[in-house]
C-alpha cells in the first residue's frame, strides 16, 4: 500500500512539473463611465506576474507584469505589438520629468513679471501637485453592508479632503487571493512608483495596510463595487463580476506570437 502511495504521488509530481498550467486567479470587472461606456478588464494573477486585459468597443490592451524578470509590457491586441519597459526606464524617464520641470520653472524666473504671474497662475495647480503627493484618507461609513452576493465594509475616500470614491471591499481570502498573489500585485504598484508615488494606484485593486474595520490613510480589502467622483459628480463605476482559482497556462504571461516590439517613444495605443 506504501509503494503505492509513494508511486501515486510521484506520479502526480512528474505530471505538474511537466504542465504549463499553473493554479492561480482569474478576476473579471466592468467599468462603466458616466457617459455609458462601459470597458471591461480581466485579470490573471499567479505568485510572481499579472496580466490584465482591458477591453473597449473597438480596441484591446493588454498589459503582462513579470516579478521574475521584473519587467512591464504593453500589448496592443489589434496592431499586434508591444513595448517593454523596465524599472530603469522608469527611473529614466522620472529624471526627465524633474528635469522638465525645473527647467519651467528657470524660464519662469526669466519672465517679465506680468507674463510670469499669468503662467505661475495657468501652472500653478500642476506644478504644486507635481510637487506634493495628495493626502488620501479612507472613513469607514458602514459594516456587513451587501453588494450583489458580497458582504462588505464601506468606505469613503477624500483626497486633501474632497470626496473622490466610495469602495465597498471583501476580505482578500474572499476573491480567492492567496498572500503569493496579492504579493504580486502590490510588487506591480510599487513597479509603477518609481515613476511617480500615485502612478501605482492605477494598479492597486485592493490593500491590507490597515486592519478590519479601521479609519485612517488607507483601507482594508479587495473593493467590489468603487465609485468615482470628479467635480462634475460620479464619473464611473466599477464591479467585480466573478473571482474564481483557475489553473493558467504560462503562455498567458508571455508575448504571444507575432507581436512587433516597438520603443517606448514610437508605441501608441489606438
Amino acid at each position: 500500500m506504501k509503494r503505492c502511495i509513494i508511486g501515486a504521488i510521484c506520479t502526480v509530481l512528474m505530471i505538474a512539473a511537466a504542465h504549463t498550467a499553473m493554479a492561480g486567479v482569474f478576476l473579471e470587472g466592468m467599468t462603466t463611465e458616466s457617459s455609458g461606456k462601459q470597458i471591461t478588464h480581466d485579470m490573471y494573477i499567479k505568485s510572481d506576474r499579472v496580466r490584465i486585459d482591458i477591453k473597449e468597443k473597438n480596441s484591446k490592451m493588454i498589459m503582462i507584469y513579470r516579478q521574475d524578470e521584473d519587467v512591464f509590457w504593453m500589448l496592443d491586441g489589434e496592431k499586434r505589438k508591444y513595448m517593454a519597459m523596465t524599472r530603469e526606464d522608469l527611473k529614466e524617464m522620472r529624471t526627465m520629468m524633474d528635469e522638465a520641470m525645473k527647467q519651467m520653472e528657470e524660464q519662469l524666473k526669466n519672465l517679465p513679471p506680468e507674463q510670469r504671474a499669468m503662467m505661475e497662475s495657468m501652472m500653478g495647480d500642476q506644478m504644486s501637485q507635481a510637487a506634493k503627493e495628495p493626502e488620501m484618507t479612507y472613513k469607514l461609513v458602514g459594516k456587513k453592508v451587501k453588494v450583489d452576493s458580497w458582504t462588505c465594509d464601506h468606505y469613503i475616500g477624500y483626497e486633501d479632503g474632497d470626496k473622490v470614491i466610495e469602495l465597498w471591499t471583501v476580505d482578500p481570502k474572499d476573491v480567492k487571493l492567496d498572500a503569493k498573489e496579492f504579493s504580486a500585485l502590490e510588487s506591480l504598484a510599487d513597479f509603477f512608483k518609481e515613476l511617480a508615488p500615485d502612478e501605482g494606484n492605477f494598479f492597486e485593486i485592493g490593500s491590507t495596510k490597515m486592519s478590519k474595520g479601521e479609519t485612517g490613510p488607507d483601507f482594508y480589502g479587495i473593493p467590489v463595487k468603487s465609485v468615482y467622483y470628479d467635480t462634475d459628480g460620479e464619473s464611473a463605476t466599477t464591479i467585480l463580476r466573478k473571482a474564481e482559482r483557475q489553473d493558467l497556462d504560462n503562455s498567458l504571461f508571455e508575448i504571444p506570437e507575432g507581436f512587433e516590439k516597438e520603443s517606448l517613444e514610437d508605441f501608441e495605443m489606438e
